[in-house]
């Protein structure tokens, strides 16, 4: 009986240490790390990638040996529509195999299309008419393209073909060359189904992501 009353003693004294210290603690004495686990044991010049629309996104551009990069950490991708597109020039390079980690997530190495690389969003925000028409069309080529590119036994489709998405390069005579990226929520068609927290815009939760629907967006 005395034992037991020692150990319950013991195990008070402990849980009051523990709830002092964390009480005077600050999130970064709590956090050893703000950067994902996997990240943490490389050796590189680390900073987070810009995104502001969501600026809790785990993607960062990672300097690594002189050459940047960026790194994404998502809980579903599809390398193999990524790695379908990027082969005909529709997509940044994947620089490693799309990795599983502990947790259900997945870390994507890939190409930094960085400036004179701009999205959709950017040149809508300029308000160019002329400039936007030929990007535009530039896109619906790119799509049409993308649709007739085998990813398994049919069509790649992304749920996310939003403007923020899709990557311009201003050629020197004005025309553009197109890349699309994000292929969180990509499959094969009528095999892809959207969730119900995806872009507001798409054709509702549960729904098959079609070809027609990256028009749409």
């Amino acid at each position: 009986m005395e034992d037991l009353a020692l150990t319950l003693e013991a195990l008070l004294q402990t849980t009051r240490y523990l709830a002092d210290g964390y009480s005077r603690a600050s999130l970064w004495d709590l956090v050893a790390s703000p950067l994902p686990y996997e990240l943490q044991s490389r050796e590189a010049d680390l900073q987070v990638y810009p995104h502001p629309n969501v600026p809790a996104k785990l993607l960062y551009k990672v300097q690594e040996q002189g050459q940047y990069s960026v790194l994404k950490f998502t809980s579903q991708y599809n390398e193999l529509v990524h790695h379908a597109l990027a082969d005909e020039g529709l997509a940044p390079q994947l620089l490693e195999p799309v990795t599983q980690l502990a947790g259900g997530w997945y870390m994507v190495s890939m190409e930094l299309l960085d400036n004179p690389w701009f999205t959709l969003d950017a040149l809508l925000a300029e308000g160019h008419p002329r400039e936007f028409d030929a990007a535009i069309a530039a896109v619906w080529e790119a799509l049409a393209k993308a649709h007739s590119v085998k990813a398994g036994a049919g069509k790649p489709v992304w749920g996310d073909a939003r403007p923020g998405n899709i990557m311009l390069h201003r050629r020197g005579d004005g025309s553009f060359e197109v890349k699309f990226r994000d292929f969180d929520w990509a499959g094969e068609e009528a095999g892809m189904h959207y969730p119900g927290y995806l872009n507001p815009q798409s054709p509702g939760p549960g729904c098959a992501v079609s070809c027609s629907h990256s028009a749409e967006t």
